[in-house]
């Protein structure tokens, strides 16, 4: 089965750096909404995995795109005991006005912040720890690091962008093998 990870894109070459190495590292292979190379018209594959934590615009352009039936992250089984076990006291997300995104950060049970929107990170009592919770390094957790760090000098930052923890490359792989197998034997295909 051939995977491709659709990526947002950007011109800051960590991420694109970062999403082509953990594509790699998972056995899949990345493609870029928007921006960067290789872009989706270069990359074809049987299933397309949007790597966008919640619903909102990018996530749905890119199953416009594609055609993928397979949800946002938070979407997915277990990530919200995932996020819990990192252990930060806040997570800092970038935000959405989107009800759908609104209701996937709630689920997650987790004590949160927006760069955009409310609860914001300009507004939120200052942590003991804090964790950008995104999938790439790049310009949303730079800027997400630097309105903490200057609002609350003492909050330690803790953890890394997603794609960069071999945990969450563990949880990843196993809960996509999980869906997949799910979906095909939903669409009657033996595996």
């Amino acid at each position: 089965m051939d995977v491709v990870l659709v990526f947002h894109g950007s011109h800051d070459v960590r991420h694109v750096r970062a999403a082509l190495d953990f594509a790699r590292r998972v056995g899949a292979r990345a493609a870029f909404k928007e921006v960067s190379r290789p872009s989706l018209s270069d990359v074809r594959g049987n299933v397309y995995v949007p790597m966008f934590l919640g619903w909102g615009k990018d996530y749905m352009e890119a199953v416009s795109l594609t055609g993928s039936p397979i949800p946002p992250i938070m979407e997915w089984p277990g990530f919200g005991e995932f996020v819990r076990s990192l252990g930060a006291r806040l997570y800092l997300l970038h935000g959405s006005h989107e009800r759908r995104y609104l209701g996937e950060v709630e689920m997650l049970g987790v004590d949160y912040a927006f760069l955009v929107g409310e609860p914001n990170v300009a507004g939120v009592p200052c942590p003991p720890t804090a964790m950008p919770l995104v999938l790439t390094p790049g310009a949303i957790h730079d800027k997400l690091v630097e309105r903490i760090s200057s609002r609350c000098p003492e909050t330690a930052l803790v953890g890394r962008p997603l794609v960069e923890m071999p945990r969450f490359q563990r949880y990843f792989t196993d809960t996509l093998r999980r869906l997949l197998n799910e979906g095909l034997k939903a669409d009657g295909v033996e595996v």
